[in-house]
């Protein structure tokens, strides 16, 4: 019993130390870069951009992907909405406070992805990755279900993206050589998930919803600005060190249509603030919507997942200096560091 109460004063302990530890941080963080890339969300076409296609952590809107993946495995019929998902209590591939979970337990796969798509849990994108790759056949880890997603992301053509996990919460457990994304990618993303899945649509702009008897509001601020209507922007938020405070997301001004992704703001109010600039741009330069858009090209824009070239991330390639076993499985371009 005494042992019990010991290892459960330690995973709290452990938990409010590393959430201090994160808000320490946030008040040294300075982001790499600011970064942004705005497009006609009808055909595609650059609008506005700066340093669209350098590397960036894509912080929480990595979930972009993960719900993309758990919905379209909805739509095959490989998982339903009324799944229950059983939340681990932590893995090789969390830190301390994604197992001081307060979510353990089980949980509806569509709580899970309200939770993850509106208020952003990392537990729960990581949970939802893991029932994915299962119901998929590809696996039952978060790792098999990452090599899903870097598949996907070239199929879908964002040749800049190397995704690490399903969440984008950095762990010191591993690093990758070439992981990462550009605000081009991001919106090649959002654009496809305008285009084919409106279910989804409507999920990432939820302003609010109720998940187990609590009330999730959205990170993405935006939803709450008088300057523009609910139901004209969705999107997801992210935030890293790296990354700073970033947003990718989709609205709209009359018929005219624009998906815009930026990163590299210090907080909230300066996310939003830059992010209004930049619609600002992009519609005066978007007059008037073109009558025949051109098809979206997104392939496959649905029907069963592409396994084809589907790869088994089980390898290890161990180096004379590498330990001989890594925590984890990591998928390619990932090394294990101490």
């Amino acid at each position: 019993m005494f042992r019990s109460l010991g290892m459960t004063f330690r995973s709290a302990t452990l938990a409010l130390l590393t959430l201090w530890g994160a808000q320490e941080a946030e008040a040294q963080c300075e982001p790499e870069r600011e970064a942004y890339f705005v497009m006609d969300a009808r055909t595609g076409a650059a609008l506005v951009e700066k340093d669209a296609d350098a590397r960036i952590q894509p912080a929480s809107m990595t979930k972009l992907m993960t719900l993309l993946l758990a919905h379209e495995a909805i739509e095959e019929g490989l998982m339903s909405m009324d799944d229950r998902l059983y939340i681990a209590n932590g893995t090789a591939e969390r830190d301390d406070l994604e197992r001081f979970s307060q979510w353990s337990g089980s949980i509806k796969l569509s709580d899970a992805m309200r939770g993850a798509a509106i208020s952003s849990y990392n537990d729960l994108a990581a949970t939802i990755a893991e029932f994915t790759a299962k119901a998929r056949g590809a696996g039952n880890t978060e790792t098999h279900f990452v090599a899903l997603m870097n598949l996907r992301a070239k199929e879908l053509g964002m040749d800049s993206t190397v995704f690490y996990n399903a969440s984008g919460l950095p762990t010191p457990l591993i690093r990758t050589r070439n992981g990462g994304t550009t605000t081009r990618d991001l919106a090649i993303l959002l654009k496809h998930i305008y285009d084919f899945h409106p279910d989804l649509v409507e999920l990432l702009g939820t302003n609010e919803v109720k998940v187990k008897g609590r009330t999730l509001r959205n990170t993405n601020t935006l939803l709450r600005n008088d300057s523009i209507p609910d139901e004209d922007i969705f999107g997801k938020t992210g935030y890293t060190c790296d990354a700073g405070y970033a947003l990718t997301a989709h609205t709209r001004r009359g018929e005219r249509r624009v998906i815009a992704s930026y990163v590299g703001a210090h907080n909230a109010d300066e996310r939003e603030e830059a992010f209004l600039e930049i619609l600002n741009e992009a519609f005066g330069k978007l007059r008037a919507p073109d009558p025949k858009p051109e098809q979206p090209q997104s392939l496959p824009p649905n029907g069963p997942f592409d396994m084809t070239h589907f790869e088994d991330p089980f390898r290890q390639q161990k180096g004379p200096d590498e330990p001989d076993s890594c925590p984890g499985v990591l998928p390619e371009g990932f090394e294990c560091i101490r």
